[in-house]
């Protein structure tokens, strides 16, 4: 009799510590891009012109009236006076961080700054003026990441990403799991090829021209711009 009470504590005993193994937490501790924030007070008030700035990077180009315009990648616009094409003329640099695409109608120059489309009223070059921000609109737009490491959380309540620090971070197993397939999935979405059109005019000479590889396009009063969806 006593020995099946020693077996019963010993199964119940072992249940115990079975138990106990399956809630243990396991950890893991590895590189990762941590993001660098932007608060959005700031963020919303970083688009302004700033002394002239050598072109590093450029993206995309736009030609509007007698003025070229030349994105300066995830950093802003330089502008240039065109009327002599043999001979440009540098105008000023319009800060936008995360900018990459542009499109101009009128005296409105349409732009991404990472997240956000803003419309900004250009009719004084030297004095470009915010006039509306449509907010999260590109959703999930980050910088560029160092691929060789997996991307951390993100808290879109502290800001706009706008860089990014490789650091040690110690996380759960399961949350690991979770970074290396954000990871996965921005790779994929950054290495799409996406269709894009020409812009094209609205027949009175209010829009400007862009590059065939343009997200934006102007057509008559609509403003058509590709997303990350």
């Amino acid at each position: 009799m006593e020995n099946k009470h020693l077996i019963l504590v010993f199964i119940l005993f072992s249940g115990i510590i079975l138990s106990c193994n399956d809630k243990v937490t396991q950890v893991k501790t590895f590189m990762a891009n941590v993001p660098i924030y932007m608060t959005y007070e700031e963020f919303s008030n970083s688009i302004k012109n700033t002394s002239q700035q050598d072109i590093e990077k450029p993206g995309k180009i736009y030609i509007k009236d007698n003025y070229l315009y030349i994105n300066e990648v995830n950093k802003g616009i330089h502008v240039y006076d065109n009327t002599n094409s043999a001979s440009p003329v540098y105008v000023c640099f319009i800060n936008i961080p995360g900018n990459v695409d542009m499109a101009i109608k009128g005296d409105v120059l349409f732009v991404d700054s990472y997240i956000d489309l803003v419309s900004i009223n250009i009719s004084d070059q030297q004095n470009p003026t915010v006039i509306d921000r449509v907010s999260n609109a590109f959703p999930n737009i980050y910088p560029e990441i160092d691929w060789n490491y997996p991307m951390a959380e993100v808290d879109p309540a502290r800001g706009v990403v706008v860089d990014w620090k490789i650091e040690q971070i110690t996380t759960t197993e399961i949350d690991y799991q979770i970074y290396q397939r954000r990871y996965y999935e921005y790779a994929a979405f950054s290495n799409v090829d996406v269709a894009s059109n020409e812009a094209s005019g609205d027949g009175n000479g209010n829009i400007g021209t862009a590059g065939s590889m343009a997200r934006f396009t102007m057509k008559g009063n609509a403003l058509y711009a590709i997303n990350n969806g």
